[in-house]
This record gives C-alpha cells, sequence and structure tokens, in this order.
C-alpha cells in the first residue's frame, strides 16, 4: 500500500507493508495507512531545476553505383547524442566491504532518491549496404544488411529510464544500446499484378478495370541478431551497497563481449568480485 505526492520538480512516496498477526491485519480498510510515527518505507524523486535541452548530431558519407539494371548503396552512418537525461540514486552509498545497512545512507530516513538530470551520452557509427533492382514494371526487388554498433550511459536516456547502477560511476553504464541489435538484414519485393489498363490482362476501362486494376502484392522478410546478454543477481549484495545487475554487454576485463560467447562464458565475464566489494 502506498500514497504519493507530485508537484514542481520534486516528488515523493511512502510505502507501508502490511501484515497478518493471529488473524489480525497490521491495517485494513477504510484506514489503509498506518497512523502517524509508524515505520514506513519512504521515497523520493527529483528533477533538476535547470535542465539543459538534449541534441543529436549525425553525419553520413554515401555511394552509390549501377550495376547494370541494379542500383548498389553503401553507407556509413554516425551519431553523437549528448546531454542526455538520466537517473541516479542519490541516496546510495558508496561500494566497498563493509555490509550493506540504512545507517549507510546519506539520508537514513529515506529508501531512494531518484534524481534525474542531463549527462547522458550515446554514439552510433552504423555500415548498410542496399541493393535494388527492378524486373520490368512489374517487379521490383529491395534488399539490405546494416551493422551497427550502438554504445551508451543511459539506455532510454528520458525521464521513463531506469536508474543507473552506481552513482558514482556513470561510466560503468556505458555499453551497447539494448534496443539496436549488431546485425540486421532486409528484403523485400513488390509485384504490380498486371491487370487493367495498361497491363496485359484486362487492358481496358471501365468497372472491371476499377475492381482488378492496380492491385499490388508484396513479400517482407527482416532477421536479426538478438538484445544483449545483460545477467544480475539477487538474494546476495557483494558490493556492500545494493547493487543487483550490470550494464549490457558490459563485464569484466571486456567492456563488449562477442556475440559469439555463450551465456556460460558470459556469465564468468561478469561475474562479481567479493573481495573487492567492487561489481565485475
Amino acid at each position: 500500500m502506498g500514497r504519493g505526492l507530485g508537484g514542481g520538480p520534486f516528488s515523493g512516496s511512502t510505502t507501508y507493508t502490511n501484515a497478518v498477526t493471529n488473524g489480525v491485519p497490521l491495517f485494513s480498510f477504510p484506514s489503509p495507512f498506518l497512523p502517524t510515527g509508524a515505520a514506513a518505507t519512504q521515497n523520493a524523486f527529483g528533477v533538476n531545476p535547470n535542465p539543459t535541452t538534449p541534441y543529436t548530431e549525425q553525419w553520413n558519407f554515401t555511394v552509390e553505383r549501377q550495376l547494370g539494371s541494379a542500383a548498389l548503396r553503401v553507407s556509413y552512418v554516425g551519431s553523437h547524442s549528448a546531454k542526455l537525461i538520466y537517473a541516479r540514486n542519490l541516496n546510495q552509498p558508496p561500494p566497498g566491504t563493509i555490509p550493506f545497512s540504512t545507517n549507510r545512507r546519506p539520508y537514513p530516513i529515506f529508501n531512494s532518491i531518484t534524481y534525474y538530470e542531463n549527462g547522458g551520452n550515446q554514439r552510433y557509427n552504423g555500415l548498410q549496404a542496399a541493393i535494388a533492382k527492378n524486373y520490368g514494371n512489374q517487379l521490383t526487388f529491395n534488399a539490405g544488411y546494416t551493422w551497427a554498433k550502438d554504445l551508451t550511459d543511459t539506455q532510454v536516456g528520458t525521464f521513463s529510464g531506469q536508474t543507473i547502477q552506481n552513482q558514482f560511476d556513470r561510466r560503468s553504464e556505458y555499453a551497447n544500446n539494448l534496443i539496436t541489435p549488431l546485425h540486421r538484414v532486409y528484403g523485400y519485393s513488390i509485384w504490380q499484378i498486371p491487370v487493367g489498363q495498361g497491363h496485359r490482362l484486362w487492358n481496358r476501362s471501365g468497372i472491371g478495370e476499377a475492381a482488378l486494376g492496380s492491385w499490388q502484392m508484396a513479400w517482407n522478410a527482416t532477421a536479426q541478431s538478438g538484445q544483449f546478454f545483460t545477467p544480475s543477481f539477487s538474494g546476495f549484495d557483494p558490493s556492500k551497497h545494493q547493487f543487483n545487475r550490470r550494464a549490457a554487454g558490459r563485464c569484466a576485463g571486456r567492456e563488449h563481449p562477442s556475440d559469439r560467447d555463450t551465456v556460460d562464458q558470459q556469465l564468468v565475464q561478469c561475474r562479481y568480485i567479493q573481495n573487492t566489494g567492487m561489481p565485475g
């Protein structure tokens, strides 16, 4: 059970956890909130009151060539986004070897204090190749391939994004973008059905041409690599500050593991180093 307060650049919420003792609940309707002074989980949310506008720079270089009746295009596409919105927990203690306790939080009366501000970055580099070919006036064929490397330290870049793992080290978030596949292949074709005026079937005007003419059939196929593997854990706290996940595709010793690694190999690389208290 919880209630919240929103408004301005700041908001808060309070959560009460119910319990039943000898068949009697701690609280229930019509009084669903605990009395003043009872223990509760309090969270706070805030937004930088002086945000700046995120921006994106884009560039590309394209070479096109005709090969017989086919057209070939190869492009390099790049972009850089800066000042993206990201969230961090201001009430998160630094990693260490001391077991976690609420007293280690900067503000012990709060559970989490989520703060949104500018600072995220994203860099995209991609190679695109495409070919198009017409077969007569009725059939068009297109196919293409994209290799993309999209790295970011904020997976969403908006106020709906997740809180970063370590508020003291945003660089550890810099990893593959979850929504950008490494490889993508596509192909499609369009067939102009040869019926109606100007075509070899029903080459006449009138009601028949209006009903049967100018129809098309299209086929489309797409194949792409899957999302990056992101291990997480629960039930223990080796970093001593309630970390529970890794950035997408970022593991110990290798920031961006190969997409050819097996799950077992990636789990070994993404281990957590308990003797130092730091996430691996």
